[in-house]
């Protein structure tokens, strides 16, 4: 994977296959993901049918299985192999589709390319056959694009006079990852040596140091030991200077000790004197909304004190109530600091709710936003002299059925059926606060 991913360049979806003499390995790269799943089926599977077949040795059927390319005895071989091949695309095709069913985008994942590497992917007919069985276009490893070998393995080449790395590229697939993995130049990063190996690798690293640090130790001894009365005075002299050195930390420790206790009790009292200011802007604010007509309007008088259904003054006292009046169903405020001008503000956020007003027989939110604005939001302003914001519609631009979530009408039983809509709003101020 690394090498693919690092030599080549295949776009975001491709299969790798690696199918060696002992181990076969499948790649399916799914953008920046990938999935790996050993094969059951390896190349001297294919080998041992070959010399099973004509009853020929293993190393004649390893040399007819790659070395014959067409002809009369190519099609004889690939009749020989062909259930072995049809075996190995079945395990692909069913890897493909365990993999489809475990992804989000499921079938919508589009393998377009299949990479052959390992030797016995040089299997007479090997390529034409995978290409017409998983309908995806084969390429071979057969150059390097981005990495540029040595000129001593360049030019290296076996007894036969063939090229060694031309010859065994598709099989050097492994090598080459590990090697980059090496030098850090790849995507995967991923090492499967065992924990107790590391740790044993570490400590073979630090043996060097340990050697050397012993022998120091043993010089320093020996120094100690040959230098007499004269050396040790020194030591002595030393030791009373660090122990001097060591009393002075821990003073000053002590000291910064001391001192951050005293910035804690600092930021304490500071936010104790803010807690007047606070006090205030709550005692304005509750003054303010208790003050305000929208909120503080006399219950309707009526006749029986209850609405009756069928009396149509008292439906139409309700009505008029309600339609002039604001709920407040949520109050929050944090404290923060403005940003830009670096002030202490007090965020205040109301979520309130009206009945729709009505324009031409519909109901309309820009009305209703802006009587929220000039019962509600205005009042605030001139008292905390602070920037207006707009109230902002909660929900859309359609209304409500109800002052209640739809979770707590259903709990709710015997409401009635021809209520009021409501829009709802989130009126926002940043009042300042002294410092």
């Amino acid at each position: 994977y690394n090498f693919v991913m690092f030599d080549y360049d295949l776009g975001r979806n491709f299969i790798i296959l690696d199918i060696g003499a002992n181990n076969t390995d499948l790649i399916l790269v799914d953008e920046e993901r990938f999935w790996i799943r050993n094969i059951p089926i390896v190349g001297n599977d294919i080998t041992k049918t070959i010399q099973q077949k004509f009853d020929i040795s293993f190393s004649e059927a390893e040399q007819k299985k790659t070395g014959v390319s067409e002809g009369p005895e190519a099609g004889k071989i690939f009749n020989v192999i062909q259930n072995v091949l049809k075996d190995l695309t079945s395990e692909i095709h069913r890897s493909i589709g365990y993999y489809k069913s475990l992804s989000p985008l499921g079938t919508a994942i589009d393998f377009n390319k299949i990479i052959l590497a390992g030797n016995a992917s040089k299997t007479v007919y090997f390529e034409e056959f995978l290409s017409q069985r998983l309908q995806l276009e084969p390429l071979k490893i057969t150059r390097l694009n981005k990495i540029e070998p040595a000129a001593s393995v360049k030019d290296a080449c076996l007894p036969d006079g063939r090229p060694l790395l031309q010859t065994h590229l598709a099989s050097f697939g492994v090598a080459l990852g590990l090697a980059l993995q090496g030098l850090e130049l790849t995507p995967n990063r991923v090492n499967l040596v065992a924990e107790k190996v590391i740790r044993q690798r570490e400590i073979s690293k630090k043996k060097p140091w340990v050697a050397a640090l012993a022998v120091v130790l043993a010089l320093i001894l020996a120094a100690l030991h040959f230098s007499g009365k004269k050396e040790l005075k020194i030591l002595e002299e030393i030791n009373n200077e660090a122990q001097a050195v060591l009393k002075n930390a821990k003073q000053v420790e002590i000291n910064w000790d001391e001192e951050r206790k005293i910035d804690e009790l600092r930021n304490r009292l500071k936010e104790i004197s803010g807690f007047e200011s606070d006090r205030d802007v709550w005692i304005r604010l509750l003054n303010v909304l208790n003050n305000m007509e929208i909120l503080r309007n006399n219950a309707p008088a009526l006749a029986k004190g209850y609405v009756e259904n069928n009396n149509p003054d008292d439906l139409a006292a309700v009505q008029k109530f309600e339609q002039n009046k604001i709920w407040i169903l949520k109050l929050n405020a944090d404290k923060g600091i403005l940003a830009g001008i670096n002030k202490q503000v007090l965020t205040l956020t109301i979520i309130c709710a009206m009945v729709c007003q009505v324009k031409d027989n519909v109901p309309n939110l820009l009305v209703s936003q802006e009587f929220i604005k000039q019962k509600l939001v205005k009042p605030l302003v001139e008292e905390f002299k602070c920037e207006e914001h707009a109230p902002e519609p909660v929900g859309g631009m359609d209304p409500v059925p109800g002052l209640l979530t739809p979770e707590e009408e259903k709990s709710i039983s015997g409401l009635p059926e021809n209520k009021p809509k409501y829009y709802r709003f989130k009126v926002t101020l940043e009042i300042p606060l002294s410092q």
